[in-house]
């Protein structure tokens, strides 16, 4: 398999950009303020039920551990995105700064 060239390189940092962005217009559209909500309520949920959990209910207390942590897992997921697709653009104004092409306009 061959490298990647230097505009593959840099479209494939692009796309990390673009879905950096899509993330945060995704989270903070109508939608996606809904669907943020519903899972810290379903959260909130999952561990009162995990503190009032008969402990030798193996199969109940993992179930609701395992909702908590799909949860935050998701929001992880694209709290990434985002931080990541800030710092991929970060690092593609200043390799353009560095070719002397300076950032660019929008």
């Amino acid at each position: 398999m061959s490298e990647p060239t230097p505009e593959q390189e840099r479209q494939q940092k692009l796309a990390v950009v673009g879905i950096g962005i899509e993330a945060e217009r995704f989270i903070t559209s109508p939608l996606g303020r809904y669907i943020v909500n519903r899972a810290e309520q379903e959260r909130e949920r999952a561990l009162e039920a995990l503190v009032k959990a008969d402990p030798h209910e193996v199969a109940q207390v993992q179930q609701l551990q395992n909702a908590v942590k799909v949860i935050d897992a998701v929001q992880q997921w694209i709290a990434d995105a985002i931080t990541e697709g800030a710092a991929m653009e970060q690092s593609l104004v200043a390799e353009d700064v560095e070719a002397g092409g300076g950032p660019p306009s929008a």
